[in-house]
């Protein structure tokens, strides 16, 4: 659907059925999902979107996972961000 801008919400209920696969990253940095914290809001109109139209598909993170210590750590924030709890 092409980067996270309001647009891109009503590109994703519009498409609907036709979407089979996402890849999600964070905004400004391009890294995981749950890296930045305080950018996590960007991300729930986007996941929203995708429970409006009943997506079950896959979502793959397309991202810089950097250190590998601190991506651990920082590991339960991006599974809750992906799920809609964050």
């Amino acid at each position: 659907i092409g980067y996270m801008k309001t647009g891109t919400i009503v590109g994703i209920v519009k498409a609907g059925s036709m979407i089979k696969h996402c890849h999600v990253a964070e905004y400004s940095t391009r890294s995981f999902p749950g890296d930045r914290p305080g950018e996590n809001r960007r991300l729930k109109p986007y996941f929203d979107a995708l429970k409006k139209i009943g997506y079950t598909g896959g979502v793959s993170c397309e991202c810089n996972w950097g250190k590998a210590g601190a991506t651990a750590v920082k590991l339960e924030t991006t599974l809750k961000t992906m799920k809609g709890l964050a």
